[in-house]
Parts: C-alpha cells; sequence; structure tokens
C-alpha cells in the first residue's frame, strides 16, 4: 500500500505524505530485516522534512532511523555468535 502510496505523494508536492510513506515503509524494511533499505528511506524522508522544516516529519523520520539501527546492531550480534 504505501509503496504506491510514495509515488502519488510524491507528485502530488505533499511533503509530509511523502515523509510518511517513506518513514513508514522505512519502518516496514527494518521490520523484515532490510536495514540497508531502511537507513536509505529514513535518510531520504528526514532530508525532506528537514529542508521543509516540518518538525514532526522530523521526528518521525528520525524515530525510523533509530529503530533502523538497533534493528541492525540486533542481527549483527546474531551474526557474530
Amino acid at each position: 500500500m504505501f509503496e504506491e502510496a510514495l509515488p502519488l505523494a510524491r507528485e502530488s508536492g505533499n511533503t509530509r505524505d511523502t515523509c510518511n510513506a517513506l518513514s513508514t515503509l522505512a519502518y516496514m524494511a527494518a521490520c523484515r530485516g532490510d536495514v540497508k533499505r531502511a537507513q536509505a528511506l529514513g535518510e531520504e524522508s528526514l532530508a525532506i522534512a528537514r529542508e521543509a522544516e516540518d518538525t514532526t516529519s522530523v521526528a518521525y523520520a528520525s524515530q525510523y532511523l533509530a529503530i533502523a539501527a538497533m534493528i541492525g546492531r540486533h542481527c549483527s550480534r546474531r551474526l557474530w555468535k
């Protein structure tokens, strides 16, 4: 659903919707263990939110980047055990 929403949000020019879609996709990727994709999506969302000076979207993007980092560390530790 959010994969389909992202292009629509981009086309509309609505930065909050774009950031929301990116952040949600980042969270979903992190939950699947795709940390690199989660980080890329989260960083893109954060950059757009900062440029738009949208503090709510900055907060959400930062949160999802933190989740991706935590999952990434967890997965790394499991690989080395």
